[in-house]
């Protein structure tokens, strides 16, 4: 009887353990995807909101979820091409490069994703103190290793295509 009870334990451990590995390595898979170089492609503003509308966390946003401070289709219009890239390394760093004549901005920080959200840790953003006569860029020059910075936005890969969900607009990179 006791030789059985143990295989029972031995069992369940073993079920367990199998079941906490397929989460911790799906949770890795997705991860993946995740990483490298991204092209700007786009901003989409999704029906029933509008550019600005945003919920508390989204409001606490700096660049990726806060497109009414980051105006990316006003200067794109205005100033020609835009070059965006968002790039995302295995070390868990990323860094956020925008070029519009002959301006740059950046960003970099550590981030980390989990359930559809990324969280990005800014911890250098410089460029953006050019535009101050758009206004909202201020706390943007604020920010160092000492005064970070911290923004969740809801994202999705699938197909070469990264999108985060902002302010009630997609905002939409493809695979490099």
């Amino acid at each position: 009887m006791d030789t059985m009870k143990t295989y029972r334990y031995a069992a369940i451990i073993i079920a367990v353990t199998v079941i906490l590995l397929s989460a911790v390595s799906a949770a890795y898979a997705v991860e993946d995807d995740i990483f490298g170089l991204w092209q700007y492609r786009e901003i989409v503003t999704r029906e029933g909101q509008k550019t600005g509308e945003a919920s508390v966390e989204e409001a606490q946003g700096v660049l990726l979820s806060d497109l009414e401070a980051m105006p990316l289709g006003l200067l794109g219009k205005v100033f020609g091409k835009l070059n965006y890239t968002a790039e995302f390394t295995r070390e868990h760093r990323f860094a956020l490069n925008i070029r519009v004549l002959g301006m740059r901005f950046s960003a970099q920080g550590d981030w980390s994703a989990q359930d559809g959200r990324m969280t990005l840790i800014y911890d250098e953003i410089t460029g953006f103190e050019s535009l101050w006569w758009l206004g909202g860029f201020a706390h943007l020059s604020h920010c160092d290793a000492e005064h970070t910075m911290i923004e969740t936005v809801p994202y999705a890969e699938a197909n070469d295509t990264l999108t985060f969900r902002s302010n009630g607009a997609d905002l939409i990179f493809d695979r490099e």
